[in-house]
């Protein structure tokens, strides 16, 4: 409060007594020049930047980024990763550009009082050591008091951008605010605080998908709204793809804080997880938001360099209410889709086919009607989402099916499933060998081939149906070129005195282990006074595990060094606290979970279910919170839900995976142009085992965008 009311104070004083500065005059332009589509523009020998922007950031803004050098104000080399202050210059040959922060009037990348005491100075005509074009923070050629109101509010989180505004819309409706946050912000619906940029800046890759996440804050109630999202382009008119999608709320509850290990610290609100189709007016409830996505696409054929759209709120009438801009960077290389995470998520084609079979027409039971949707609006755009679904979009004989056995992206598919008694008591002997020979064409179709029935087995009994699927599966086809995907909890057999890895080490090629088995190694005593991070479910650390064994992942290296694959998996567990896809956790907490795969050197991931979704939950609107949070096994909703077509409405969720799918990507990209050792070095700020990782979306934000850049140096 005193801080509020000495800023008031020193302002009532300047406006008093405060004469202007006037900024001199720049010079001549620089011939460096600025992107044209970039959110930073040359003007006078100067480019004026947000608060927070890198070396990075600032450089690919330039049209022509060959030779460019950053330095300090006092000549110092920067590093590219670095923040930005006042006074530092971007030169080539003789030319340079100094970068101008608003509100960082002292030169020293930070905003504070000191550069509110030299915006005074400066207003008062002392301008020795102040930088006067970051101190006209509203950037209309002069510091005055106005200035330094603006600065100090800003300070004290009163004003939310330093620099030159937008002019209003059209018909300006002050109600509204449009701000861009991250897709790993959670925010409830009731929340009409501001927690973004007044626009949007996303960086991707090339053959990637990327989310602007934009909010709509709204202090009276407004209906009958509409979102105009304009071609997003480049200088030369090419134009990226996209998708415009809504928020969908449910009331439920999300957790605020992992490291609490409190289960009862949660937050009950009205949340956004499914995002349909944009194609119809919406409301906004008075101080309340409402989210959407623009889901942007590029090739492997998209222009590198920056992008830009117009985005705009529209009443019934068609008038303007708010406008904002976005604008999208293409790093210089493309998302190599070999490098991509062997995945294998489950929907169940048939149980979908049944349950939008339940509709009045009964018409998707007919596998005809069916098949083709299923591979539109399923299986191709979970493809698309570098997600690869286990059920292939047409039979094994049919000749349309080769194509997707070739497909890069297409890593795994299920041949042999069901119930294990059923299937191997008495297995269809030439329906497997016909399908195997047609898979024996190519060693890449074999290779992306798995059976799959059995599922967690647990005991002295799940083992054995483990060898009975290895046996069966030898017996039926003669030899072992074949792969058993086995995910399992790796609990310990206490009648055979061993755990299941152990007992089941020559009857797989495939093990997939819970994410819960990486967890380090911990005495009794740990596990006993931590016991959210050290949960029973699975037994797997037990006391006699660590002493007979050690640490599990050791043990699993050794399962690569004798060739077999090695996958990856979660579902109900591992429990709160660990990284997870429930609908219950901020976005970091989830996109995190392919960084700590990579950690656990796992080329594969297997999740349970996208499409287990609940009618009852949907109609109420309420989901349940669990131990094992909401949303478990629920990446993507039914269309019918929202309108006649059986489509994939994805989950913030399901947006949140297909990045962290392709940060693994990046990941294994920079592993094979540097070593491994590059790649832990940048998984290894955000995560150091399956117990500790951030759960702040900006450390991941940044990892992620400095990775990018790398890549993007090293293809140059």
């Amino acid at each position: 409060m005193f801080r509020r009311i000495l800023c008031l104070a020193l302002a009532a004083v300047m406006l008093a007594a405060i004469a202007p500065a006037a900024i001199a005059d720049g010079g001549e332009a620089s011939p460096i020049v600025a992107d044209e589509c970039a959110p930073y523009a040359v003007a006078d020998g100067e480019i004026a930047v947000a608060f927070g922007t890198n070396g990075n950031e600032l450089l690919s803004c330039f049209a022509d980024k060959a030779d460019l050098s950053l330095a300090a104000a006092n000549g110092a080399a920067l590093s590219p990763t670095e923040a930005i202050a006042s006074g530092a210059t971007v030169s080539r040959g003789g030319e340079s550009v100094v970068v101008i922060v608003p509100g960082d009037a002292t030169g020293d990348a930070r905003i504070n009082a000191r550069d509110v005491v030299a915006a005074m100075r400066a207003a008062l005509g002392e301008t020795e050591r102040v930088i006067l074009s970051a101190a006209d923070v509203n950037a209309d050629g002069a510091v005055n008091a106005r200035d330094v109101i603006k600065l100090m509010r800003y300070i004290v989180g009163w004003a939310e951008t330093l620099g030159a505004e937008r002019s209003p819309a059209e018909a300006d409706d002050a109600a509204l605010t449009v701000y861009f946050a991250s897709s790993m912000q959670r925010i409830a619906r009731g929340d009409a605080a501001i927690h973004g940029t007044p626009d949007g800046v996303i960086r991707m890759a090339k053959n990637e998908i990327e989310d602007a996440h934009m909010i709509l804050v709204s202090s009276q109630q407004r209906t009958g709204l509409t979102l105009d999202v304009g071609a997003i382009a480049n200088a030369a008119g090419d134009v990226l793809d996209r998708e415009v999608r809504y928020g969908y709320y449910y009331y439920t509850e999300m957790f605020n804080d992992l490291n609490s290990q409190d289960f009862q610290n949660t937050t009950s609100a009205w949340w956004a997880d499914p995002y349909p189709t944009l194609d119809a007016p919406f409301d906004v409830g008075a101080n309340e938001n409402q989210s959407f996505i623009v889901k942007v696409k590029t090739t492997a054929d998209t222009a590198a360099g920056w992008y830009k759209a117009p985005v705009r709120v529209l009443d019934g009438a068609g008038n303007e209410l708010k406008k904002s801009e976005l604008y999208v960077y293409v790093w210089d290389f493309a998302v190599d889709d070999t490098k991509l995470s062997y995945t294998m998520f489950s929907t169940g084609s048939s149980g979908l086919a049944g349950y939008f079979g339940g509709t009045a027409d009964r018409k998707y039971y007919d596998s005809a009607v069916w098949s083709p949707l299923y591979k539109e609006y399923w299986y191709d755009y979970c493809l698309e989402n570098k997600m690869c679904l286990e059920d292939l979009p047409y039979d094994l004989h049919d000749s349309r099916v080769d194509a997707y056995l070739d497909d890069p992206r297409v890593t795994s598919f299920v041949t042999v499933s069901g119930i294990l008694a059923d299937t191997w008591d008495s297995p269809d002997v030439a329906g497997i060998r016909r399908d195997y020979a047609k898979l024996s064409q190519k060693e890449e179709w074999l290779d992306k081939a798995y059976i799959y029935t059995v599922d967690e087995p647990y005991g002295a009994a799940g083992a054995e149906y483990v060898k009975k699927q290895w046996n069966g599966a030898k017996e039926v086809l003669g030899d072992t070129r074949f792969q058993t995907i086995i995910p399992f909890g790796n609990g310990w057999l206490s009648e055979l005195g061993k755990d299941m890895l152990d007992e089941t080490w020559d009857y797989c090629n495939a093990f997939c282990p819970l994410a819960a088995c990486f967890t380090p190694a911990a005495n009794h005593r740990t596990r006993r006074d931590n016991p959210e991070l050290y949960p029973t479910w699975g037994e797997y650390m037990t006391d006699q595990q660590i002493r007979k064994y050690g640490e599990f992942a050791p043990r699993y290296e050794q399962l690569r060094e004798r060739g077999d694959k090695m996958w990856y998996y979660i579902c109900i567990g591992p429990y709160y606290p660990h990284a997870n896809y429930w609908n219950s956790y901020q976005g970091a907490w989830a996109r995190v979970v392919q960084w700590q795969q990579y950690l656990c050197h796992s080329d594969g991931f297997l999740y349970w279910s996208i499409s287990f979704w609940n009618v009852e939950e949907h109609s109420s609107k309420m989901i349940t919170l669990k131990r094992t949070g909401g949303g478990d096994g629920l990446l993507a909703y039914p269309g019918t839900f929202w309108s006649d077509t059986p489509d994939l409405v994805p989950s913030i969720r399901f947006e949140i995976v297909r990045d962290a799918l392709e940060d693994y990507a990046y990941l294994r990209m920079l592993e094979d142009a540097l070593g491994r050792d590059a790649a832990l070095s940048y998984v290894t700020r955000l995560t150091t085992d399956v117990l500790h990782f951030t759960q702040d979306w900006r450390n991941l934000s940044s990892v992620r965008d400095e990775l990018g850049f790398v890549l993007e140096g090293l293809v140059r």
